[in-house]
């Protein structure tokens, strides 16, 4: 998948909550970096990344953090994010994990594996 931008996919989840679902499509291990770009979901409340897809050999994906809204995309320092229990996310089947760390940037990236093709979905609710 080259870099692409990314737009919400669906706005305004369920009744009396709102939110934004983005989705980047056929995301491989070369897609880690810039290559799956950034959004901006500051102010969300509750994060969760769905995945989808096939996994191929060692396949994880993990989803990265930055707070630094003084910087572009490309310039933010990133960090994995955790789970609710502490965890650091890391899906290895299709499946979805709540974000517990509150940003600005969030970027989803093929952290291990070899011929991984999936679709990964993140949900932001305000």
């Amino acid at each position: 998948m080259a870099a692409q931008d990314i737009l919400p996919i669906r706005a305004g989840i369920g009744q009396g909550h709102h939110g934004k679902v983005f989705k980047w499509t056929a995301v491989d291990e070369a897609d880690s970096g810039l290559r799956c770009k950034p959004v901006n979901i500051q102010g969300a409340k509750d994060i969760t990344i769905f995945v989808e897809g096939s996994f191929g050999s060692g396949g994880t994906i993990g989803l990265n953090v930055s707070p630094m809204l003084d910087l572009s995309p490309a310039d933010a320092v990133y960090a994995l994010t955790n789970d609710l229990s502490g965890t650091l996310i890391a899906i290895a089947a299709n499946g979805h994990k709540a974000v517990s760390e509150l940003g600005a940037y969030y970027q989803p990236k093929v952290t291990a594996g070899t011929s991984v093709n999936v679709d990964i979905y993140l949900e932001a609710r305000y």
